[in-house]
């Protein structure tokens, strides 16, 4: 059985997706209702998911790789 968890991410009315200990990052409602239903459809059918589902510290390799190929100051203070 699995577990998916739908958490509601700040008063701007985000969501998080979340299946163990990999989770998404502030999604909007239909993005939402998109990557659980592409969770729960067989992969033969839709493949992996739309939107990244990472671990934290995947996030913030994420993010720092970010910070790394930008040639603007104004994206290096991604959170």
């Amino acid at each position: 059985m699995r577990t998916i968890i739908i958490e509601l991410d700040g008063p701007q009315g985000a969501f998080n997706v979340r299946e163990g200990d990999k989770h998404t990052l502030g999604v909007t409602w239909d993005e939402m209702l998109g990557m659980v239903a592409a969770m729960t459809v067989p992969q033969r059918v839709v493949g992996s998911g739309p939107y990244a589902l990472r671990t934290d510290a995947e996030w913030e390799e994420w993010r720092q790789a970010i910070k790394s190929r930008a040639e603007d100051d104004d994206f290096r203070e991604v959170r």
